[in-house]
């Protein structure tokens, strides 16, 4: 773990998009609030499909700030090229970053295996991620 002692979860994903990806980010954030895990919400607003709508419903509060040692980022690999070129680095640095991947293609793109480096940890939520990512990932936990 990195030297940041101030325990918690910094969650970023596509907070407010009505798809699977947002709906995943929103879970999480609910199974964090039942616990006593302080967190705040970073949402990375990328631009989408113009198909994909946003959530009005859940009015969560976001902030700018990811003050906790932990990031929990719940975005796909391909699209964090995106974040990256939106999002300072240190975003990243002296943290203990975790990836949820719902990666659902049975190949994982060459170009993005860049990014193994940035997260401790990858979590996914199947089977079939795990077979996915597992072939290519220098990451030992699932």
């Amino acid at each position: 773990m990195s030297e940041n002692t101030n325990f918690g979860v910094n969650i970023s994903g596509y907070i407010n998009k009505q798809f699977g990806l947002g709906e995943g980010v929103r879970s999480n954030i609910r199974a964090v609030k039942t616990t006593d895990i302080p967190y705040v919400i970073n949402d990375f607003n990328i631009v989408l499909s113009k198909h994909v709508m946003d959530e009005t419903q859940s009015a969560l509060t976001v902030s700018e700030e990811n003050p906790y040692n932990i990031n929990l980022v719940q975005i796909n690999i391909d699209r964090l090229h995106s974040v990256m070129q939106e999002t300072d680095k240190s975003y990243f640095q002296n943290k203990y970053n975790i990836a949820f991947w719902a990666w659902e293609l049975e190949n994982f793109p060459e170009e993005s295996k860049v990014f193994f480096n940035l997260f401790n940890e990858i979590w996914v939520p199947s089977n079939f991620c795990t077979e996915a990512i597992s072939k290519v990932s220098p990451v030992s936990r699932y």
